[in-house]
């Protein structure tokens, strides 16, 4: 072959090897943008049939009496309240405020599961005089509820990451609604101990951050808001940093102990185990903030999915903790979470 042709040759090569290059630089997902940082506590509720009840509790009237409403309309412990007035119900908070905002002098109609039966029982609400709400009389245990944290909400899709693990009841599903979030309202936090993860005790409030859950993954759950979240800590976007961004070191992290104001308290990140593929296990860090150690002893449940911020970005969120040692826990990296999250379809 002459010299000029081979020439030619090697220089149409190069070219297609560069266009090549190009064409799968434009096809990976552009991951290094911001985000809103969470911290906010997430009320999780997944498709379940309804509520458990565990017990009855007395409503007390203005004579001085007391009043059953539900066991005296026939509810037996470890029925399954599935609606109300035809309104499904799946936790405890909604059926409270269901049963005062229908309650008065009309029964209600109860549809309960009992075993392999479905019955539907009336039950007319009393008002309790301490403080003036209709009740059933009800202690209801939610049946797939739980409380975790929102990690990022991004504003270009709609998308949020939440938990940073996988919720196992469920498995891996995606492309379907099968859950949703919305605000909790933590009351107090039952703090860590020896062999004993503590957790955080909250009420549910539907008037915010509501929204789906469409992806539960070894990374946490993943969905879209109807609104956008606020962070007074952080009210502009953070970037994501990549994986390999990450230092052992000083960073922070935060999560709600109380009510729903997000905190900011001082972790150190021990140590950073290189990953190749997505998992939840990519950091170990220790809980130095003493105000964290002396109200929850560490980390505790419903803390998973609370955002961590190290030179100014968002580096992971926290996945475990420790249960021989609650001041440490692992985290996951932010990267492998934000690819979760630009992958989730847009049109559910």
């Amino acid at each position: 072959m002459p010299n000029s042709v081979n020439q030619a040759f090697n220089r149409l090569i190069r070219l297609v090897c560069a266009l090549l290059a190009a064409v799968i630089l434009l096809a990976q997902p552009v991951l290094a943008y911001d985000v809103l940082v969470g911290g906010q506590s997430l009320g999780i509720v997944l498709k379940s049939e309804g509520a458990v009840v565990v017990g009855f509790t007395p409503v007390p009237q203005a004579d001085g009496s007391e009043v059953y409403p539900a066991r005296d309309a026939g509810v037996q412990l470890e029925d399954r309240l599935v609606a109300i007035n035809g309104q499904p119900v799946n936790y405890n908070q909604e059926v409270a405020d269901l049963v005062n905002t229908l309650g008065g002098d009309e029964p209600l109609m109860l549809t309960i599961k009992r075993g392999s039966e479905q019955l539907d029982l009336q039950a007319t609400p009393a008002k309790s005089t301490e403080d003036e709400q209709y009740r059933l009389g009800l202690y209801i245990r939610d049946a797939n509820a739980g409380i975790g944290t929102l990690t990022f909400y991004d504003p270009a899709t709609g998308s949020y990451a939440a938990l940073g693990h996988r919720i196992d009841e469920q498995g891996e599903s995606e492309g379907e609604v099968f859950g949703h979030v919305l605000a909790a309202d933590v009351q107090y936090v039952e703090s860590s101990r020896q062999g004993e993860p503590g957790e955080k005790v909250g009420v549910f409030d539907n008037t915010h951050l509501n929204g789906s859950i469409l992806l539960n993954c070894e990374l946490g759950i993943y969905g879209k808001l109807d609104d956008e979240p606020q962070n007074p800590l952080y009210p502009q976007p953070l970037t994501v940093a990549e994986a390999d961004e990450v230092q052992t070191g000083p960073a922070t992290m935060l999560t709600v102990l109380e009510d729903e104001q997000i905190e900011e308290f001082a972790v150190e990140i021990e140590r950073i185990t290189p990953q190749k593929h997505t998992a939840d296990k990519g950091m170990v860090i220790k809980v130095t903030d003493e105000r964290l150690l002396a109200k929850a002893g560490g980390i505790v449940q419903g803390m998973s999915g609370s955002p961590i911020i190290q030179n100014g970005k968002l580096v992971g969120a926290v996945t475990h903790v420790f249960v021989n040692e609650s001041s440490s826990g692992y985290a996951c990296f932010a990267e492998w979470m934000l690819a979760e999250a630009v992958n989730l379809p847009n049109n559910l």
